[in-house]
């Protein structure tokens, strides 16, 4: 069975060079072998075809750790890239990350936050453990977005995400809060 699980993470891997540095002897110790769910394999798919649209030929990316906390998709990575492709990583990460937050861990249907063994998952209807947790409709899809453009450093915002055409959608969102005040500060 763990032969059979391990499957999806080599065939994953393999096809991207330029992201992986395939370990051909012991594929689960290479750097960025995806420690999740099997229903995250198209967030990954999609994340690594954006990565590989925006490095040039001189540029290079590796991840470096792929990993599940809180319901959402964690990122290590190590590159040595421009800073207009850095915006472009930058994005390409937190669309993974906001697809990941409603993206069943198991299958790769739409699905909620839950609370399940002291951790937080994400499941479709068919696969919910737990107690949900209920967000207002208004923050609901609602994602920290780190913006980092080529001229300024890095800022937060807050965007509404859009799980059918996978991207993030209208102006950011202006919340007045402490917390909010102090994470986007520049």
């Amino acid at each position: 069975m763990a032969q059979i699980a391990q499957s999806w993470r080599i065939e994953f891997m393999q096809p991207h060079p330029r992201l992986f540095d395939f370990m051909q002897d012991e594929p689960k110790d290479t750097f960025g072998y995806p420690l999740c769910q099997e229903g995250w394999q198209d967030v990954l798919e999609r994340l690594c075809g954006r990565l590989e649209e925006a490095l040039r030929d001189n540029e290079t990316f590796e991840f470096v750790r792929i990993k599940q906390k809180f319901g959402i998709l964690r990122i290590g990575w190590e590159d040595n890239v421009s800073e207009e492709t850095r915006a472009s990583i930058e994005e390409a990460l937190a669309l993974a990350a906001a697809r990941s937050s409603c993206t069943c861990e198991l299958c790769g249907a739409e699905g909620e936050k839950y609370h399940a063994s002291e951790e937080v998952i994400v499941r479709c209807e068919k696969h919910a453990e737990g107690r949900p947790i209920l967000e207002t409709r208004a923050n609901k899809r609602l994602h920290i977005v780190r913006v980092v453009a080529p001229t300024e450093p890095p800022v937060c915002i807050l965007r509404h995400y859009d799980r059918k055409t996978d991207s993030f959608v209208g102006p950011p969102v202006d919340v007045d809060t402490p917390l909010h005040r102090a994470a986007t500060q520049r």
